[in-house]
């Protein structure tokens, strides 16, 4: 070997160890809180719990882009603003057989992500609280523990202080109370808490226009829909089957919106216009099961692919359909459209029943000719004993 390649050699393997990570104890706090993570949730029964009973120490950075690396315990990831690598950033464990209660996490003060969630609610993670501490962890830019159930109870605590929160995930658990403020979130992309039992108001989202994504369906939500207007980054929007009252919001100026929701509740007065509004991007609208009146809205020119209308007291022609109709997933009738129902091939495919007024003939029906219920029949009777005892008191007093 040359000298030169010896030299080459040499320095290669200098290279190699300075580039080495050096691994980093890290702190006694955070130490402690993953310990406490690890008991709490039954770490010996997790899917993967490997690394979690060797040291608890970082190497220094792997990806270089991120500025993060991953600890020898699964899940586990070290980095910092400051440049150490010693510091617990991200905990990643969805999807891995956590169960019991999820610990204090505030001493790990350089938390970024935390994940316990179990995918579809298939029960592959059963946590059974929130973090006791979650409002003080006010550098968490993503948090989800979504779908573990009706085991995992509580309320959501407020979150004014994470003003870096991105994405908030406590869908499909048994949470109760109400939903907390968004004031002040403006880096909030992602809200979904929905399938829980949540009640009170959905809180005012004006301001936050970095917001994308907002599902609070599937609880027992009161109140109004609050103003979307200036939110032009969101994509949808999903209130369905809450007890919502009031009026359709109005959705101009919202051309990111792809999905709005918001079928089975109360909600009343007209639908509010959709064409000329900056609608291009919107696909699926669907608001049946209300009780919203006034005529069925022009959708000339958009390209939905779902528009259900159904289910309430809307009045007036059917619009024309668009071509971009998925079949089967539409729903028109019941309602008090105008009459005679024209032919239409397109809306049949689209509401999956030929014709696609038979509902809305059936209901037409029934309105003429309903027959009385048994609540129905005793208010009849009462009345009648009512007028039958005020005509013998006029025979007493004649």
């Amino acid at each position: 070997m040359s000298w030169l390649s010896k030299w080459q050699a040499v320095a290669a393997l200098l290279l190699s160890v300075s580039l080495s990570p050096a691994l980093a104890e890290i702190p006694a706090s955070e130490r402690a809180v993953l310990e406490a993570l690890y008991n709490n949730t039954d770490g010996d029964n997790w899917t993967n719990n490997s690394g979690w009973n060797g040291p608890a120490v970082c190497p220094g950075p792997v990806d270089l882009g991120s500025g993060v690396s991953a600890s020898p315990r699964f899940g586990v990831y070290c980095g910092a603003n400051d440049g150490t690598y010693d510091h617990v950033v991200f905990v990643t464990l969805g999807d891995n057989n956590l169960t019991g209660p999820l610990p204090a996490l505030a001493n790990l003060t350089e938390l970024r992500r935390f994940f316990a969630y179990s995918t579809n609610s298939d029960g592959s993670s059963n946590v059974t609280s929130l973090p006791p501490d979650l409002a003080s962890l006010t550098k968490l830019e993503r948090f989800s523990v979504a779908g573990n159930g009706p085991g995992l109870t509580g309320t959501i605590p407020s979150l004014s202080a994470l003003t870096n929160l991105a994405q908030f995930r406590v869908n499909h658990n048994g949470l109760t109370g109400s939903l907390p403020s968004l004031v002040g979130l403006n880096n909030l992309e992602l809200f979904w808490a929905q399938n829980n039992g949540l009640t009170g108001p959905i809180p005012a989202l004006s301001g936050l226009t970095a917001l994308i994504d907002f599902e609070v369906d599937s609880n027992q939500l009161t109140g109004s829909i609050p103003s979307l207007s200036g939110l032009t980054n969101l994509q949808v929007f999903t209130a369905f089957t809450n007890r919502l009252t009031g009026a359709l919001p109005s959705l101009n100026g919202l051309t990111a919106l792809r999905a709005f929701s918001v079928a089975n509740n109360q909600l009343t007065g007209p639908i509010p216009p959709l064409v000329g509004q900056g609608l291009s991007a919107l696909r699926r609208f669907r608001v049946h099961r209300n009780q919203l009146t006034g005529p069925v809205p022009d959708i000339t020119g958009l390209s939905l692919e779902s528009f259900a209308v159904g289910f309430n007291q809307l009045t007036g022609p059917v619009p024309t359909a668009p071509a971009t109709l998925l079949a089967g997933d539409s729903i028109l009738c019941p309602n008090n459209l105008s009459q005679p129902y024209p032919a239409s091939p397109a809306w049949d495919a689209a509401t999956g029943s030929t014709p696609w007024w038979s509902a809305c003939a059936a209901a037409a029906t029934a309105g003429v000719a309903a027959v009385p219920t048994l609540g129905e029949w005793a208010l009849i009777l009462l009345g009648l004993m009512m007028a039958g005892l005020a005509a013998l008191r006029r025979v007493g007093r004649a």
